[in-house]
């Protein structure tokens, strides 16, 4: 039998998926919901895009990320609320995990959240140099 596992889509967009195994068939993973997936499905669309690696969907299986050679959580598959713990987390671990994350997705994500809390400058100084994006413009003009 074949196992079921649950895809998230933590984003703010909706992510569509075409499954071309047996019946073939189209799935919309609407945003901050989930799907449950056959794990060959699962496997199938791993193997032929990049949904999983770019972070776009997160498999909740452990088994089946290990399947997929996955062994470590993917930076770019970063969810909001893990977003907000790094940036009001220490400086350093934040610069660290930040530097990791290359999907436009997960950046968007990340200055986002910047921008709705109140972070120091330093940190913003990082968010600016890893992302090439400048917060302090952003925040100053929603101030006045």
């Amino acid at each position: 039998m074949n196992k079921k596992i649950k895809v998230v889509n933590d984003n703010k967009f909706d992510y569509g998926l075409s499954i071309n195994i047996g019946s073939p068939k189209k799935i919309v993973v609407k945003a901050k919901a989930f799907v449950t997936l056959d794990q060959d499905e699962v496997y199938y669309i791993d193997s032929t895009s990049r949904t999983f690696r770019d972070g776009f969907l997160r498999v909740k299986d452990e088994e089946t990320k290990q399947g997929m050679g996955q062994d470590a959580e993917n930076p770019n598959a970063i969810t909001t609320e893990e977003v907000e713990k790094l940036l009001t987390g220490n400086i350093q671990k934040m610069k660290k995990e930040l530097k990791e994350i290359k999907s436009k997705h997960a950046i968007d994500k990340v200055i986002d959240k910047a921008k709705e809390l109140d972070l120091t400058t330093g940190k913003l100084k990082i968010i600016k140099e890893l992302f090439d994006v400048d917060i302090f413009e952003d925040v100053s003009n929603e101030i006045v």
